[in-house]
């Protein structure tokens, strides 16, 4: 178990020391690691740095937010060796209300179906205009190929991730995961979703403190993953409208969180 603290500001790592010293001390068989940084790396690099002090054949990227239950990890590691074709699998991603979370299981965000979710269109006139997240159809009942999960709870195959590169840490936050289930598509690896593996998210608590900074980082993210991976198979001028509405909704709804701050501080 390696813990990677991105320059924590509060007494978070002192309570995760007592709390793992408590219940691992008797524990012969888990090894237990954490490694402090000097300051914020992000998350994509901070991922790496687990993946390069691990040893394990499997590795599991969890976010610090996350609950995640025995049984839901064995019930992933079991479809991850179910099939060498699969090169990722994640859980059904729940929040405190029991509701699947919108990131769980997605498509990738392509020009179009990004434009109609930025612009609100798809919550609006959600039969005509079908943005890339898949929360609002019928659960599976059973484990299901997509082409993304969600970066908060991610298991994979250790050598697999190093052959494809690692995560790239060129995102600081946001995307990150979205690039990298691109990367394992291409590869000709499949993703996986498991629907009756259930991990509690509670998404946002470790950023809730710096609203604006977190858009920012979103957008520039989704901004850099367009580069990558979608600016070759489209003209310039939708390059240049894609980034016009990237910082046009960043623009808004950074306004947006000022106001919403400013009105409770009031």
């Amino acid at each position: 178990l390696i813990v990677i603290d991105n320059a924590s500001r509060d007494n978070s790592l002192k309570l995760v020391e007592v709390s793992f010293e408590n219940t691992l001390k008797d524990l012969t068989d888990v090894s237990f690691q954490i490694i402090q940084n000097d300051e914020n790396l992000g998350f994509a690099a901070g991922c790496n740095l687990g993946l390069e002090l691990s040893t394990a054949p499997l590795t599991l990227f969890l976010n610090p937010d996350c609950l995640l239950e025995e049984q839901n990890l064995n019930l992933l590691i079991d479809k991850l060796l179910s099939d060498e074709t699969i090169g990722m699998v994640g859980p059904c991603v729940i929040n405190p209300d029991g509701s699947e979370q919108a990131n769980a299981r997605r498509m990738f965000p392509r020009p179009k179906e990004s434009f109609y979710r930025a612009f609100g269109f798809s919550k609006l006139f959600p039969n005509v205009f079908k943005d890339y997240l898949l929360h609002n159809t019928p659960l599976p009942t059973e484990a299901l190929e997509v082409e993304a999960i969600s970066g908060s709870c991610m298991l994979v195959r250790r050598d697999e991730l190093i052959a494809l590169g690692k995560w790239d840490d060129d995102y600081f936050m946001h995307v990150e995961d979205i690039d990298l289930c691109m990367r394992y598509w291409q590869s000709g690896k499949k993703i996986v979703f498991v629907p009756e593996a259930k991990v509690l998210h509670h998404k946002g608590i470790s950023s809730q403190h710096e609203p604006v900074r977190v858009l920012w980082h979103m957008h520039q993210g989704m901004l850099r993953f367009y580069g990558k991976f979608y600016k070759k198979d489209y003209s310039l001028l939708l390059w240049w409208l894609v980034k016009v509405g990237v910082y046009l909704r960043f623009s808004v709804l950074a306004l947006v969180s000022y106001l919403r701050r400013l009105r409770h501080a009031n």
